[in-house]
C-alpha cells in the first residue's frame, strides 16, 4: 500500500485485499544465486566462468573484480498466470502492484544473503542483463539466456520458470531479474547496506530496501 498516494490508499485497500486472498496459494517466490569467476579477456569481453561475453560495458565495470555473485529471482509462474487470467485494469493494476512487492522481497532476501559473502567497506554494485546506460551502452538482452546456464545447477532445487526465456529473450514470467552483483573499492562503512549481525562497529539498523535502492542504483549510475 506504500506504493499509492494517500488519496488513493483507502479506495484501494480492499480491493488489495481481495486480491492478495484470491493469489495467496499462488505467492512462491524465488531466488538463487551463485559465485562466479571473473577474467577479463580484453577490452570488449569478460569472462564469467566459462561463458564469455562480448561487452565493453562489463568489461570497464569489473575492472579490478576477480569474482561475482550471479543471481535470479521471480515471483514465480503461478502468481504470473493468474495475472494473465484478468482483464480489469483496474485490478491488473493492483495486481502488478503486488508483483512489484513480491519481487522487491525476494530481492531483498537473495541480495542479503550475496552482501553477507562480501567484503567489509566496499561498494556494492550490480549489472543486470538487457540494462543500457543513458549514452546507449551496456549489457546485451541477447545474452541473458547464456548467462542463466551459470545457474543451472541451482535451478534444479527450485522453481526453474524463472529461467524460461521467450524467443525475444525476456523472461517469460514477466517480473523477474537476473544479474551479477559484486565489490568494487573502498568505501565509508554504511551500517543501512550492511546485513551482517556479528559486527562490533554496527551504529544503525540494516535496511533491506536500502541496499536494493543502492544496488538497483548502481546499475543506472556510470561506475
Amino acid at each position: 500500500m506504500e506504493q499509492f498516494d494517500s488519496s488513493g490508499k483507502e479506495m484501494y485497500e480492499d480491493i488489495v485485499e481481495e486480491l492478495m486472498e484470491d493469489a495467496s496459494d499462488l505467492i512462491n517466490p524465488v531466488g538463487f544465486w551463485t559465485e562466479v569467476r571473473i577474467s577479463h579477456v580484453s577490452d570488449e569481453q569478460i569472462k564469467l566462468d566459462e561463458e564469455v561475453f562480448s561487452s565493453r560495458y562489463l568489461a570497464e565495470h569489473l575492472i579490478g573484480v576477480e569474482k561475482a555473485y550471479a543471481f535470479v529471482v521471480s515471483i514465480g509462474d503461478k502468481l504470473w498466470q493468474h495475472r494473465t487470467t484478468m482483464s480489469d485494469a483496474l485490478e491488473q493494476y493492483l495486481f502488478d502492484a503486488i508483483m512489484k512487492t513480491c519481487l522487491d522481497r525476494a530481492f531483498e532476501e537473495t541480495a542479503r544473503e550475496i552482501v553477507l559473502q562480501l567484503p567489509d567497506k566496499t561498494g556494492y554494485y550490480m549489472d543486470n542483463p538487457g540494462h543500457l546506460s543513458d549514452d546507449g551502452n551496456g549489457w546485451k538482452l541477447e545474452d541473458q539466456k547464456r548467462f542463466l546456464s551459470l545457474l543451472a545447477d541451482q535451478a534444479q532445487d527450485s522453481d526453474a520458470s524463472c529461467l524460461r526465456i521467450d524467443h525475444r529473450d525476456h523472461f517469460e514470467t514477466s517480473y523477474s531479474l537476473s544479474g551479477i552483483i559484486y565489490a568494487k573499492g573502498m568505501e565509508p562503512a554504511n551500517c543501512t547496506l550492511c546485513p551482517k549481525p556479528e559486527c562490533s562497529h554496527r551504529k544503525a539498523e540494516f535496511d533491506g530496501k536500502a541496499l536494493i535502492r543502492r544496488l538497483h542504483g548502481s546499475a543506472e549510475a556510470d561506475q
